[in-house]
């Protein structure tokens, strides 16, 4: 009992680590995506992991228990993955979707192994033990999970998006004339009295109703 409560505690762990507030932070980050796109989204993924645990349990039939958490939990974390490095929201939705439909299949089988290998009597504490200790490694991850977000990949994609909105800026700006010429004006104002800081004689004030230096 112990060893298996410890192998669920370091899977509860490293799932932890990817709760619904992080990936709806992510999708918003990365992609832009809106918070009506996102809620779609993540309606069709708990579809699909609901609709798992029907496959789950007419492929543990056919294969077994180990192998049917084996062989649907490798091909879900390789489908994160590439959810990660996704070029574009519509790719990286679809990945996330057929992962959450292998992602949940183990749970069922999960359950019913744990009830296999323990005696009958011992069923009720073995099922509270596992179901105890993932429960405390998933509380853990979360805060773990936010740090390395804000200080890994994320962040640098936060300043790329930055960095492009404000390159982006002026072109909007110039197809609006009134701004446009706002802008150049208070450009043309702060050089003026820049120079007139410096000693320098200003250059002529642009606006018409003359120009104030603070």
């Amino acid at each position: 009992m112990t060893k298996l409560s410890a192998l669920f505690a370091l899977d509860a762990l490293g799932g932890g680590f990817l709760t619904t507030s992080l990936l709806s932070y992510f999708f918003a980050t990365r992609f832009g995506a809106s918070a009506a796109t996102i809620g779609a989204l993540f309606f069709l993924a708990r579809v699909a992991n609901a609709l798992s645990h029907f496959v789950a349990a007419w492929l543990a039939r056919r294969i077994g228990l180990v192998n049917t958490m084996v062989f649907t939990h490798i091909p879900s974390s390789l489908l994160l993955v590439t959810v990660a490095i996704a070029p574009s929201f519509p790719i990286a939705a679809a990945l996330f979707v057929l992962r959450e439909g292998l992602v949940e299949m183990d749970v069922p089988t999960r359950q019913s192994y744990v009830m296999a290998v323990v005696q009958p009597e011992e069923r009720t504490v073995a099922s509270g033990v596992t179901s105890l200790v993932r429960l405390g490694a998933w509380a853990v991850a979360p805060s773990f999970a936010g740090l390395f977000m804000e200080g890994g990949s994320l962040r640098g994609t936060a300043r790329r998006r930055r960095r492009d909105e404000d390159h982006l800026r002026p072109a909007a700006l110039a197809r609006v004339p009134g701004r446009a010429a706002a802008g150049g004006a208070s450009g043309l104002i702060r050089r003026s009295c820049a120079r007139r800081a410096r000693g320098s004689p200003p250059a002529r004030c642009p606006s018409r109703s003359g120009c104030r230096c603070r």
